[in-house]
C-alpha cells in the first residue's frame, strides 16, 4: 500500500497505465496519496456492501465484471481522484 521510490520506479519504466484500485481501509487511503503522488491512475468501482477490495470483488462479481467495473471508474487528475476519493471513503 505504500510503494517506496525504487518501487515506483520499477512500476513506471514497465511503460504502461497504472491504475490503482484501493482497499476501503487505512491502506488504501495511504495507496492513493501514493498514486497521487506518482501521478497513476485511480479507480472507484461502486461494488455492493460488505466488498472492500479486488479480492473480494472477484468472489461475488467474477473476473470479467470486476475487471469491467474497475475500467469503467478509472480517474486521471489528481483533483477527480481526491474527491471521488472522499465518495469513497463515506
Amino acid at each position: 500500500s505504500e510503494p517506496n521510490a525504487r518501487q515506483q520506479e520499477m512500476i513506471n519504466n514497465l511503460q504502461r497505465k497504472v491504475i490503482v484500485v484501493p482497499d476501503r481501509d487505512e491502506a488504501g487511503r495511504k495507496m492513493i496519496a501514493k498514486a497521487i503522488e506518482y501521478n497513476w491512475s485511480v479507480a472507484f468501482p461502486q461494488w455492493g456492501d460488505g466488498i472492500k477490495d479486488v479480492g473480494d470483488a472477484i468472489i461475488k462479481y467474477g473476473k470479467i465484471l470486476t475487471m469491467k467495473s474497475i475500467l469503467a471508474t478509472i480517474q486521471d487528475t489528481n483533483l477527480k481522484i481526491e474527491l471521488k476519493a472522499k465518495q469513497w471513503y463515506k
